[in-house]
């Protein structure tokens, strides 16, 4: 006996889950919360390459003619940066508990989102600094995260972190561009916070790259039971007519 198997196509709407959001940095920085000293950099002119696009947004806790002198944009980095600016509670006493320091000059970065539980956040980040990395861990520059979900994170320290052999130029050690992911773990609207902070002084800059920030959400309940009863439809098999 043969068979005949009939054949769907799924319907446009249920082709892909939802399209990831992806942030590259390349030409402004609209929707995002700044303080300190942040700007977008072109690769080509600032040193290290980009892992999306040319261009990627970097945060810098010091003046950088002064004390970076690599020919950029001479920008005044303000001091003081207080828990209302930062948000997600964090202040001072907050970050020293957190990751042992004395914070001194902070630059960061936020956005809110809205998010579903299970959304994930990746991202690409490097620490450069011309802080040296000593055994009595002082002046242990920090690069860190932080969400509304109550997510605190270090990135790097100028302590504990791993540098390349050959760091650009422009800073005395760098990272690599390493990857972070951050998972949602409720709905709705969710900041996120990118920061590095001076230790103990602010004599020496630190700073923290960030780069192809995506978000990737999960695919609503609905649209997987679509896609399953699709499935059965696919299986119908159709007998021949008898002759």
């Amino acid at each position: 006996m043969k068979y005949a198997f009939l054949s769907f196509a799924l319907l446009p709407g249920l082709a892909a889950t939802a399209a990831a959001q992806t942030y590259g940095f390349e030409t402004d920085l609209s929707g995002w919360t700044t303080g300190g000293n942040v700007a977008i950099e072109d690769a080509s002119t600032f040193g290290p390459t980009a892992t999306e696009g040319s261009s990627y947004v970097v945060l810098d806790t010091g003046d950088r003619t002064v004390d970076m002198d690599f020919g950029a944009t001479p920008t005044p980095n303000p001091t003081g940066v207080t828990a209302a600016d930062l948000g997600l509670g964090l202040d001072k006493s907050t970050l020293d508990a957190a990751f042992s320091i004395d914070s001194y000059d902070l630059s960061y970065l936020s956005r809110t989102f809205t998010v579903n539980a299970g959304d994930t956040i990746t991202f690409d980040w490097k620490f450069l600094t011309n802080e040296f990395p000593d055994a009595f861990n002082e002046f242990n520059d920090t690069a860190f995260f932080a969400t509304s979900f109550g997510d605190l994170g270090a990135l790097a320290q100028v302590n504990s972190a791993s540098y390349m052999d050959f760091p650009s130029a422009i800073v005395s050690y760098e990272s690599d561009w390493m990857s972070g992911s951050i998972t949602a773990t409720s709905s709705g609207s969710m900041t996120l916070l990118f920061g590095v902070v001076d230790d103990g002084g602010n004599e020496v800059a630190s700073m923290l790259a960030v780069d192809n920030l995506t978000i990737t959400a999960v695919p609503e309940p609905s649209t997987y039971a679509a896609l399953a009863g699709l499935g059965v439809l696919g299986l119908v098999v159709l007998r021949r007519r008898r002759q």
